[in-house]
């Protein structure tokens, strides 16, 4: 596993997050947790600002908003608040989209520009399950969009981790 010094604050909260939506999702959809406010609330921050916080920690690991932990959860929360504030307020689901994808586009350009196979194919893990999940494939089947989205998301996540070791 990763040491905690290779891996920049940000790219550590933004994880954080990642793990909040998935365990109040596996919550809820196993019956444990009915109400959907904490999983659908939680995929929002994750997509308005997890991902393109996972997409500034991969590009520049080196920068202090990245590194330093006021910078880094000041930046994680200006993100999510600008997120709810236009998907929510504004009703602009675009937005959320466009956060995921643009972000996950980013972090696979980042890692092919210094040849991280192992973190360019955790993206692309990443790209796939969010157009799987945005194509609403497969229609029919024993996996739903949002078991491969979840899938590409968290293969993905286990090869950008492993990327940095």
């Amino acid at each position: 596993m990763a040491s905690r010094e290779r891996l920049p604050v940000l790219f550590r909260a933004a994880a954080m997050c990642f793990a909040a939506a998935a365990f109040f999702g596996v919550l809820r959809f196993t019956g444990l947790h009915t109400h959907p406010f904490p999983h659908q609330w939680l995929s929002l921050i994750v997509g308005t600002a997890a991902f393109p916080a996972l997409a500034v920690a991969v590009a520049r690991p080196g920068l202090r908003v990245t590194r330093e932990p006021l910078p880094a959860l000041g930046l994680l929360c200006a993100l999510g608040v600008l997120g709810v504030l236009v998907v929510r307020a504004l009703g602009w689901q675009p937005y959320l989209d466009a956060c995921a994808l643009l972000s996950v586009v980013a972090v696979f350009l980042a890692t092919r520009q210094r040849s991280d196979r192992i973190g360019g194919a955790g993206a692309l893990a990443m790209l796939v399950g969010l157009m799987c999940f945005a194509a609403k494939f497969p229609a029919d089947g024993p996996l739903a969009p949002g078991d491969l989205l979840h899938l590409g998301l968290a293969s993905g996540w286990v090869l950008i981790v492993r990327s940095h070791r």
